[in-house]
């Protein structure tokens, strides 16, 4: 009766997907928050975001956002709110643009994490910008080198998942 319940291979799927997410959050907050371009670090959950959702769909990617954003505001503790509803809108916007309107392939992957990463960067910057308004250039600079910055691990982030999506496929 369990067996009817459950599907075996999707539950799979999304722990192998949460393991992955893990392991991408344990790098990105240790490994690479040791290595900075002009003083900003890599933030590349977004593009993971992207990632699972050009390959899963928009509500899986949604799913997987919600996931990603409420653990990276829980290791962020500057943000409190600002990745737990940025990162599913991410994920399920380019989910539904990957159903609709973009192709899978890695151009078109790179051209929507590149825009998902520059919109989490900006957003960061807000607040900033909204207490010292003096700081826009600079702030807008730094969302700039993030996002150039968090671009290669973008790219690993594509491969990844992709790799997952062909071997596990539910």
């Amino acid at each position: 009766m369990f067996a009817d319940i459950i599907d075996l291979k999707k539950l799979r799927l999304a722990l192998i997907y949460i393991l992955t997410l893990l392991i991408l959050l344990f790098f990105q907050d240790t490994v690479f928050a040791r290595l900075g371009l002009l003083g900003v670090k890599m933030l590349f959950i977004p593009a993971a975001c992207v990632a699972v959702s050009l390959f899963e769909g928009g509500f899986r990617g949604g799913l997987f956002g919600l996931l990603a954003g409420v653990l990276c505001d829980l290791a962020f503790p500057e943000n409190t709110l600002l990745f737990t509803v940025l990162f599913p809108a991410i994920g399920f916007l380019s989910g539904l643009a990957s159903e609709f309107w973009l192709s899978r392939s890695f151009t078109a992957y790179l051209t929507t994490a590149g825009a998902a990463l520059l919109f989490t960067a900006l957003a960061q910057t807000v607040r900033v910008v909204l207490v010292e308004p003096g700081s826009a250039v600079a702030c807008l600079t730094t969302a700039l080198v993030q996002t150039v910055w968090s671009m290669p691990m973008a790219a690993a982030c594509y491969a990844l998942m992709r790799w997952i999506h062909k071997r596990w496929k539910a």
